[in-house]
């Protein structure tokens, strides 16, 4: 009997849990997800604000994938202060690679609303860049602004 009401008991309950939603994932966990898109919405449920992707970014011992998903969070952000983080690690970050997608992010959370700011940017204050980097920029702003 004891058993009989366990499997019944199991057997309704298997369809509540089958639908329930999943729980948000952490801002961690959404900082390294390969699979995830970074929204207004997931950031707020993660608790990925704007200070967390800052001491992402700026920590350097962290992987490239999470820096440049942070970077990602803070062009999500679209505050001044996300702004001014972003051209700071476009002009000076260590990493080729996190440097090259501060001016995605750049370009994509600024460029349709400021774009004259976005190109003197680009323009004016950055160092030197390599074809390569040029090239990138150049793609990415004709993709976004046709």
């Amino acid at each position: 009997m004891k058993r009989l009401t366990l499997l019944l008991l199991g057997a309704l309950l298997a369809p509540l849990s089958a639908t329930a939603e999943p729980p948000p994932p952490s801002a961690e966990l959404l900082l390294r997800a390969i699979d995830i898109p970074l929204t207004p919405e997931r950031l707020e449920a993660a608790g990925l604000d704007e200070d967390f992707a800052a001491a992402a970014l700026a920590d350097a011992a962290r992987d490239r994938y999470a820096r440049v998903r942070a970077l990602g969070a803070l062009a999500v952000h679209g505050s001044p202060h996300a702004r001014q983080l972003i051209e700071a690690a476009a002009l000076a970050d260590a990493d080729e690679a996190v440097r090259a997608q501060a001016l995605i992010s750049l370009a994509r959370a600024f460029g349709p609303d400021d774009r004259a700011a976005v190109t003197s940017f680009l323009i004016d204050r950055l160092p030197l860049a390599t074809a390569a980097e040029v090239e990138l920029i150049d793609r990415e702003l004709r993709r976004l602004h046709p």
